[in-house]
């Protein structure tokens, strides 16, 4: 069996169809959103997570990705990727475009958190 990726994000009009047409085959399709960061906090995180899965009515997100660095603090927005990890509406969760000093650093920062990436 193949696995297709459905890359997703709130200003992607087209991912809703995209993922049913790709749902409708015999292949795994692993389906991967972020959260802008004008919704990074983590309040808008979760909203922003629902609104995916309400849009595109998975079971759940595979991967959930902070899209790139913004204003609110990364501890809101992971805070808010291990609550929704935990209530088992996404498998995991990353970030997208960040440059690699800012990767070492949140490495760094915070061990315990490669525990919660795929």
């Amino acid at each position: 069996m193949r696995t297709r990726s459905v890359n997703h994000e709130d200003r992607y009009g087209t991912a809703s169809i995209w993922f049913h047409a790709a749902r409708g085959g015999s292949d795994r399709v692993f389906l991967v959103s972020k959260v802008l960061p004008g919704n990074a906090s983590r309040r808008g995180t979760i909203i922003a997570c629902e609104k995916s899965l309400a849009r595109l009515h998975p079971d759940r997100l595979d991967s959930y990705l902070l899209h790139w660095r913004g204003q609110y603090p990364l501890e809101e927005t992971i805070a808010a990727f291990e609550q929704l990890q935990h209530e088992g509406k996404i498998l995991c969760w990353g970030v997208s475009n960040f440059d690699v000093p800012f990767h070492d650093l949140l490495l760094l920062d915070r061990v315990d958190w490669l525990l919660q990436l795929c």
